[in-house]
């Protein structure tokens, strides 16, 4: 088996405090989905998924070197990638994919949060 390139990236296209807005109108059972690859969580599963992902917010809106940013046609997205045997290639990489997966940092979300 060799090593694969894997990629993560997030939209940046609204401000940390509506992306965090968002997420806390999104259900734990659909933020758990999100970390667990689209399954749902099992009944007995009492991981703070919210908390988790606000944390996760920080790779987005956060200045580190396991990311970086990348403007395409006006819009910001945060990226972090690199060579992989099978795990991630950075700390950043799944946290960037699951925000990305509860779209909360889009321009659009099903329930619009302004303030």
């Amino acid at each position: 088996m060799g090593a694969d390139m894997i990629i993560g990236i997030c939209a940046r296209h609204v401000d940390q405090h509506v992306a965090e807005a968002r997420l806390k109108t999104l259900s734990n059972a659909v933020i758990g989905a999100a970390y667990n690859y689209g399954d749902e969580i099992d009944d007995d599963d009492q991981a703070d998924y919210l908390a988790q992902a606000i944390e996760d917010l920080s790779w987005v809106y956060g200045d580190t070197r396991e990311t970086t940013l990348l403007r395409i046609e006006g819009k910001d997205y945060v990226i972090s990638g690199g060579m992989s045997w099978g795990d991630y290639p950075t700390d950043a990489c799944r946290p960037l994919d699951v925000i990305s997966e509860l779209g909360v940092t889009e321009l659009t979300f099903p329930t619009e949060v302004t303030a």
